[in-house]
Parts: C-alpha cells; structure tokens; sequence
C-alpha cells in the first residue's frame, strides 16, 4: 500500500512555522537579554552617582578651612598656611627665625600624604562595558574630565611625597641638640633646603586647586548622570 505524500503546501507551513518559531524564541531571549543589560548599566551608573556623591564629602574634608591635626580635616589648606610662614622665616635668616623653623620641624609640620584618590570601581565598569549605553554625549566627555582630574591629583600627591622624603635627608643633617647653631643654620639656610621647603609649598598649592577642580567637575558630572537617567526614565528610581 503506498504511503500518503503529504502536499507540498503542507510541508512549507510546517517549515515556515518551526522557522517562526526558532526565530520568536530567539527574539524573545535577545529581548531579554537586552533588558537585562540595560538594568545592570542602570545599576552600575546609580552605584557612579552614590560614589560621586560620598566622594563631595571628601573633597570637602580635604579643603576645610579649618585644619585639624588630629584626624587630617583641612591638611591641604592647613599646610599651605605653614609653608607661607616658613617661606617668611626664610627671608630674615636669624637665628631667631632658625629656631622657628627648628620648632616647626620638630613639631612635624613637614610631613607626607596619603596617595589617595577617589576611584570608583563602576567608572571602569562604566567606561568599558558599558560605555555604549551612554545616551548623554556630554556625559562621556565630562568622565574623560573626571578621570583626568582625580589623575593629577595622583601625580601631586606624589611629588609631595618625594619631596618630603628628599628633606628627611636634610633634616638627618640637624643637630637637634645644638639647636639653632651655626652648623644647623647653614644646613636650614642653604639654597637646596630653601628650594625643597618652596616647592613643598608650591605643590601644595597645586593640589588645592587640582582638588578644586576635581570637586568641580564631579559635580557637573553629576548633572550629566541626573540628565542620562531621565533619559533613561530613571531619574527619581
């Protein structure tokens, strides 16, 4: 007995439907997946902002005005404002103003700083993985300016650092017994502890303004965050 053929007609619908079928899954799944992703980069750029955020309180404890010894608030401003006496003491080269200096140092006025720098881990999140979700031009270029900033703010925290321990070897030249000696004044007054104690002074003064700076521009990024999550339609999640 001969098998039924089924109709050619028949065959194509069942193609054409397994092939609808494939492709809806497929759909389906990338449609999923796509949300997906698109959570997680929304999740990554709130945790940006939170950091952003806590970070502003930093650059704040950095900047006081007011310095306290104790726990390190307003060393940058703090530090300057010695560094300007020294430069005047300087100036007279007694030995009045060497045993003011002498004071200084004993007291711990020149001291080195923390390589700290503000890095939030979803910048790098941010700036790679996910840095085609960006819809906000303006936000891309505004975290070039934030990543920029905090690195400057690296690099002169260095120089000051290697500044501090290029005096450490002039201050094993003092004699701290003999107090403000003509041996100990010619090693405070000579032109390489004059230099070293000026550009501690300097590079401090360039870390007040790269901190200014850095605090500025996290807080236009900040805008530019606020502006891609109502892009998003996320804004007030």
């Amino acid at each position: 007995m001969r098998k039924e053929r089924k109709p050619i007609g028949r065959w194509i619908g069942e193609a054409l439907l397994i092939f609808l079928s494939v492709i809806g899954a497929f759909f389906v799944d990338n449609r999923r997946e796509v949300r997906s992703q698109n959570i997680e980069y929304l999740r990554h750029l709130k945790d940006f902002k939170r950091d952003l955020l806590n970070n502003q309180g930093a650059f704040n404890y950095e900047l006081n005005d007011n310095y306290n010894p104790v726990d390190g608030q307003g060393y940058i401003k703090g530090s300057i404002r010695k560094y300007m006496f020294f430069d005047s003491l300087f100036r007279s080269k007694t030995r009045a103003s060497a045993d003011s200096i002498m004071k200084l140092i004993n007291d711990g006025a020149i001291y080195g700083v923390t390589p700290w720098i503000f890095e939030s881990p979803q910048y790098a999140i941010l700036t790679s993985d996910f840095y085609s979700f960006i819809k906000n031009d303006t936000l891309k270029s505004r975290l070039a300016l934030h990543h920029r900033a905090h690195e400057s703010r690296v690099n002169v925290k260095r120089a000051i650092n290697s500044m501090v321990r290029k005096f450490e070897s002039i201050e094993d030249e003092l004699d701290w017994e003999a107090g403000a000696s003509l041996g100990n004044r010619s090693v405070l007054f000579r032109n390489t502890t004059i230099n070293t104690i000026t550009r501690l002074g300097e590079n401090y003064e360039f870390l007040k303004s790269m901190t200014e700076q850095a605090r500025s521009r996290d807080s236009l990024v900040l805008i530019q965050i606020d502006h891609e999550l109502e892009l998003w339609g996320e804004l007030d999640n």
